[in-house]
């Protein structure tokens, strides 16, 4: 039983990498565009609101910060793609 449930995972994870390979392969300008949105469209949103609400700057560096931070799914394939602990990154 525990042989089956091992064999199961690496296909499983064998078709999951296969999988974002292909779609990294397949679509490499949406891919761009996501990563460029995430790390600098958000971010600077982020300042712009600090400024229009003028926050002090301890929260307006966290605002950034967080306007930076990758949430939810793209977060966990930004792991899954830096090859980290994905069970770590929820």
């Amino acid at each position: 039983m525990r042989e089956e449930r091992n064999f199961f995972y690496r296909v499983s994870e064998f078709l999951g990498r296969y999988f974002v390979a292909l779609v990294v392969l397949t679509n490499p300008r949406d891919i761009f565009i996501g990563c460029l949105a995430q790390f600098t469209i958000m971010p600077l949103g982020a300042f712009f609101l600090a400024k229009i609400f003028n926050l002090p700057s301890e929260l307006a560096v966290g605002l950034v910060l967080l306007g930076t931070c990758p949430g939810g799914t793209a977060s966990n394939v930004m792991t899954y793609l830096a090859k980290g602990d994905v069970a770590l990154s929820i």
